[in-house]
Formats: structure tokens, sequence, C-alpha cells
């Protein structure tokens, strides 16, 4: 009886192979767990650049064939030169007001005869020195004039419209514009704003400074809407979105919300909302047809229909993708980033040549190693493990192929998304210091701003100088000329 309960030779060989099956996919899970691990650390302590080291050119392959041989250009012989001397210090700005202070030597007369010193030069050393901010008030005055002989009437001055930027307020344009500049472009919340003012004796709650940005944003609206429209009219844009924390009122805690971006040459326009569903990519681009460089993020599939956008892809994601993993395959992944790096380098030297002349460079050198790259991602996909890290940077890549080499077929188009990526960067300082907006309505008040003192960046246009200017003329200013506010616009007409 003992002897038939005893577990046959097979039935230990099956128990074998299962624990070594469970020993293979807890190590599987280690090595996943200690991947992420080490991103985080990346994250939080590494640095951040993404630029890729120069690799040894006698690495190892993994397979017995080798990869395309890269084309080198020739060089260049250029003529040594000696180097001049530096200048030192830049010179201070000429148009800054300059004061003026003397010091006469100690004697006046001659040690020797005693007769007057008279100047013969001087030597001037120049100091940069700063002046606190200073609040001033315009009293507007409606002088009252009546007729001395008959006095049969009272005739009285009005206050032309422009010249009250927000109703009953009593802010003016210079200071209302430098409070949005302070918290929407150098990052400053509300409350630090609150506690600068009150150094200078100025008693400003931060109830009135949210109420002062509101009726502005209310007055600025239309112009960011203009800058979308004028937006979807380019042949390509960019498209991506960043969350930001939202106070609700009704939940009593931190929502996160969205706030969805799309950027082309006449500008960036940031739109704000709850989701990140694929509904809101559509309210954005509505109907546009042509050209948009999204990451893989399935939320703008939506605006991918049959004949109508194509999907450009980025390929600094994927490249980040596979610096994420590169030390766990550090062989295979370094044949990646260097050829991610040579398509790259391809770029840079096309970076000042016209479409026709960059499209013909990409078709000349691109097409070719990006064929011989997706023959190595292929082979290199086939041969590793389903649950490798590896595997996901992989699929992430070959899954949206079509995507990653549409921008070899027209000149206009970019290798990655990263020119709407730094327009979102500004945002993810601010929401460093004020940590989240008071409201849903205080977000989409954001995105109205961030959408204005970007594109103001954009286009070389100083932003205070363009607010203030622009709050003053958005009173009187036809609705149907309401392009020649937008940054560009105020740059060609009024600056």
């Amino acid at each position: 009886m003992e002897a038939q309960n005893q577990p046959s030779y097979k039935d230990l060989q099956n128990e074998n192979a299962e624990l070594w099956r469970r020993v293979g996919r807890l190590e599987q899970d280690l090595q996943n767990v200690l991947t992420q691990y080490r991103e985080l650390k990346r994250h939080v302590f590494g640095r951040k650049s993404e630029k890729l080291d120069v690799l040894s050119q006698g690495q190892q392959q993994l397979f017995s064939r080798e990869l395309p041989e890269l084309e080198h250009e020739p060089e260049i012989e250029v003529s040594s030169y000696t180097r001049g001397k530096r200048n030192g210090r830049k010179p201070l700005p000429k148009d800054l007001p300059r004061e003026r202070v003397e010091y006469e030597p100690e004697e006046q007369n001659c040690s020797s005869c005693g007769a007057e010193l008279e100047k013969i030069g001087e030597d001037i050393t120049e100091e940069l020195e700063y002046v606190p901010a200073r609040f001033f008030i315009r009293e507007h005055a409606r002088i009252k004039k009546s007729c001395p002989q008959c006095k049969c009437g009272v005739s009285q001055g009005k206050r032309p419209a422009a010249a009250q930027v927000i109703e009953k307020g009593r802010v003016g344009a210079g200071l209302l514009a430098y409070i949005l500049i302070s918290k929407y472009c150098d990052h400053l919340p509300l409350h630090r704003l609150e506690q600068m003012f009150s150094r200078y004796g100025l008693e400003l709650s931060r109830s009135t400074l949210c109420d002062w940005v509101r009726q502005a944003v209310e007055l600025l609206s239309p112009i960011a809407e203009r800058i979308r429209l004028d937006i979807l009219m380019a042949a390509a844009v960019f498209a991506d979105e960043t969350h930001l924390k939202v106070q609700d009122g009704e939940k009593k805690g931190l929502h996160t919300g969205y706030l969805w971006g799309a950027l082309g040459p006449p500008g960036v326009y940031f739109h704000y909302s709850k989701s990140r569903a694929g509904f809101v990519a559509k309210e954005l681009l509505g109907n546009y047809r042509g050209y948009v460089h999204t990451d893989a993020y399935a939320g703008y599939n939506p605006v991918f229909l049959p004949e109508a956008c194509i999907r450009v892809g980025c390929w600094a994601h994927v490249r980040r993708k596979f610096i994420e993993v590169q030390k766990l395959s550090p062989n295979d992944v370094g044949n990646v980033l260097k050829r991610i790096a040579e398509l790259y380098k391809i770029e840079k030297q096309a970076k000042n040549f016209s479409c026709e002349q960059r499209q013909a460079l990409r078709q000349k050198k691109s097409e070719r190693l990006l064929i011989s790259l997706e023959e190595y991602l292929d082979a290199l996909n086939e041969i590793t493990l389903p649950r490798h890290p590896l595997k996901s940077a992989l699929e992430y890549t070959l899954n949206q192929w079509d995507a990653l080499t549409v921008y070899t077929t027209n000149g206009i188009l970019s290798m990655d998304n990263n020119p709407i990526e730094q327009q979102i960067r500004p945002i993810a300082l601010g929401r460093k210091n004020y940590l989240f907006a008071g409201s849903h309505d205080g977000a989409r008040r954001a995105a109205v701003l961030y959408t204005l003192i970007n594109t103001c960046k954009m286009h070389g246009v100083n932003p205070f100088e363009y607010l203030q200017d622009v709050l003053r003329r958005v009173h009187v200013h036809p609705a149907s000329r309401i392009s020649e506010l937008t940054p560009a616009g105020w740059k060609k007409n009024f600056s």
C-alpha cells in the first residue's frame, strides 16, 4: 500500500519541470521589478537627458549576420586658426537709464605751485542696480464744464472704453498683465503675489486677484480660439496632453484633469478637459485633415479616420522605450539606439534644408536605414521572451512602424513629437509651484493663458508688452478682425 502511494518517476519529472517553469517566471518577474526600480531611481536621481552615447564599433551582434554598414559622409578639412583673445564680460544694455555719481579728488590744488587742478579725463566703472517695483495711481478725471453766462447745462468728458480694462475694476492693463505673466509664465502662485504686494503696502486679496484673472480670460478667450482655428489650417500639427491636478468642489478632493495641446506654425493651443478619453481629441482637432504628430496613445484614434488624418509617429518615444531597458540587454538595445542616432544625424544635416531637399535626403539615406532597422527588430522580436521588458519596447515600435516611417514621405514632417513636448514643459514647471488648479474653471483659464503666452514666445513677442496692449485694445477691436490680436497678428500690426 505504501509503495502504491509513492509518486512515480514520471510524476517527479513533471513536478520538477513545473518547478523550473515557476522559477523562470519568478526570475522574469524579478527582472521586471528591477527594471521598474532602476527606471524610478533614474527618474528621481538620474540625469533627464536622452542624448545617446557613442557606441563601440566592436560591439558583438546577437545574430551571425551584421547590420549593413553605414555610409559615412566625406570628411571636410578645416584650416587651422588661432583663437583670439576673449573680450571679457558682455556690455550692459545701452538703453537702460543711467545715474551718474562723480568723485572729485580730495586735493583741488596743485601740491607744488598751488594752482587749481583742471579735468583731463575720467575712469568709469559700471554697476548694475535694481529699484523695486513701483506702484502708482492713475486718476481719470472727467472734467465738468458749463456756460458761465446762461448756465443752461453741464458738459462732462467721457472716459474712452479702452481706458478701462475691467468694468468697475481698479486694475490697470500693466498691473493685470504683470499678474498674468507672474502666474502663467514665471509660475508664481497668486498667494505669493499677494505676499509680494503686501511688502509694498498694497493689500490685494487672492480672491480679488482670481476675479481679475477670470475677467481677463473672458476678454482673451476669443483670441485663443482664433489661434486654434489657424492651427487647424496647417498641413501638419503636433498633439500631446499632460495631466493637471484640479481641486474638485463636488468630490472634496483633487481630480486629475488634462491639458491637451495642439501645435502648428501659427502657434500653440491648449484645451482643458476632465477626461483623457478619445472624444476630447476629437473636440480639439475637430474635422482636421492633414498630418498629426502624436505618440502611440489610443485616445487619438477617433481622429484618424479613413481618408482623414494621417498619424506621424514619434521616434523620441521609441528611443525612450529602449533606453529604459538598455541595462537588461545592452548589446541588442545598443545596436537599436545606434541606428536611431544615425537617423537623427541625418535630420540634423537637413535642419536648414528646404522641404524638397529634406525629403530627397530622407529617401536617399533614411529609408535604407529604416529597412535594415526593421529587419533587425523583427529578428530580435522573434527570439525575445514574451515577458522580457525588451519585448514591450519591440512591440511598441513594430506595431506603429507605418506611422514611424511616414515622415520620410514629406519634407514638412518631423521625426518626433518634441516640439509640442517643449511647449508642455512650462506647464510641468508651473504645477510644481502651484501644485493644483483651484477649480475646473481655473484650469480652463490656465489653458487660455498658456495658449497666448507660449504663442508669444514662439513668435519672439514679449508676453508682458503683448498682454498689456491687447487688454486695452480688445474692448474696441472689431470681432471680424480678431486675427490682428493674435501674437503673430499683433507683431505684424501693432508692435
